[in-house]
């Protein structure tokens, strides 16, 4: 064989294998996308999204003063820092215990949203409501008033709110989140 003719045969599979990982690695990315925390200063959020570790950033922001009622928020963002999802848990009271979740406002219960976010993290992608049958559990487990701290758990099962009106065929039609413990900070 000659040397020209093994150089050549070499860089031609050098450049086949670099081009499929490139395609392989574009499929992985269309497929499962890149879900990352963000500034976690504010708080944190982990566990399991569709059996994949997810981490988000999270914080609490008080939505009624006179009744001391909080929402937390969870986000996740793409390597460009762009969202990609939003999770709130809003009318929660800072007490320790489980709260029954509902997809609308009722007094007395825990209104949950999730979505996920497109283009560069500004437009509303597809909406999910909590699956019916499943369980679904929020809970505050310790509120430190002190360090302004609150922490817990949720399990969650959504589905896509409409399967006609979906944005981006990408998104699951199903999102579980298992075991995830958070801790936010609230003001």
């Amino acid at each position: 064989m000659s040397m020209k003719y093994s150089l050549s045969l070499t860089l031609m599979v050098i450049g086949l294998s670099i081009l499929f990982s490139c395609d392989d690695d574009d499929m992985q990315d269309i497929k499962r996308p890149i879900l990352l925390p963000g500034d976690t200063t504010l708080g944190i959020a982990q566990g399991m999204r569709n059996n994949i570790d997810w981490t988000a950033s999270g914080y609490a922001v008080e939505i009624d003063s006179v009744n001391e009622v909080y929402a937390i928020n969870f986000e996740t963002f793409n390597e460009f820092g762009h969202r990609r999802e939003n999770l709130t848990l809003s009318n929660i009271r800072l007490q320790t215990s489980p709260f029954e979740l509902v997809d609308d406002p009722e007094l007395g219960k825990v209104d949950v949203f999730y979505s996920t976010v497109g283009a560069d993290g500004d437009s509303l992608e597809d909406v999910y409501v909590m699956k019916d049958g499943s369980t679904n559990q929020f809970s505050i487990l310790e509120v430190d008033s002190i360090q302004q701290i609150i922490k817990g758990g949720f399990e969650i099962n959504f589905k896509i709110r409409n399967q006609n009106d979906k944005v981006n065929q990408n998104n699951p039609d199903e999102i579980i989140f298992e075991s995830i413990l958070y801790s936010v900070k609230y003001k």
